[in-house]
Formats: structure tokens, C-alpha cells, sequence
């Protein structure tokens, strides 16, 4: 199951989640593409309640 914050990814070096505010986005930017793939695979998958993003979104919507 995929993370309901993920948005997209290049394939190279960065992730697209939503952002804070209506129509904004976060981007994560990674030195590689093995530690973008690490955060994909550990985060942005099945464990995606432990992102520090997800869980800064979460307080968006509890809010």
C-alpha cells in the first residue's frame, strides 16, 4: 500500500508528496538514486505512518 501523501517521483533523486497548504507540494531531494529508493522502500510504502511527513500531514487533516 502506497503512502495517500505520495505524489510522484522522477526516478532519479527526488520524491513529490502533497504539501501543508492547498495547492503546494514537498519535495525530497536525495544525493542518489539508491537513498531515494531506500525512502520509497522504507517509507513510502507499508511503513508510511512512520514518514515524518505523513505524520506533519496527519495534524493537517486532524486540525
Amino acid at each position: 500500500m502506497i503512502c495517500p501523501f505520495y505524489r510522484t517521483d522522477d526516478g532519479k533523486n527526488s520524491i513529490t508528496c502533497e504539501g501543508v497548504t492547498d495547492d503546494s507540494v514537498v519535495i525530497q531531494r536525495y544525493r542518489n538514486h539508491a537513498l531515494q529508493i531506500q525512502q520509497l522502500d522504507v517509507f513510502c510504502m507499508d511503513h508510511y505512518n512512520n514518514c515524518e511527513i505523513t505524520r506533519m500531514l496527519m495534524q493537517k487533516y486532524a486540525d
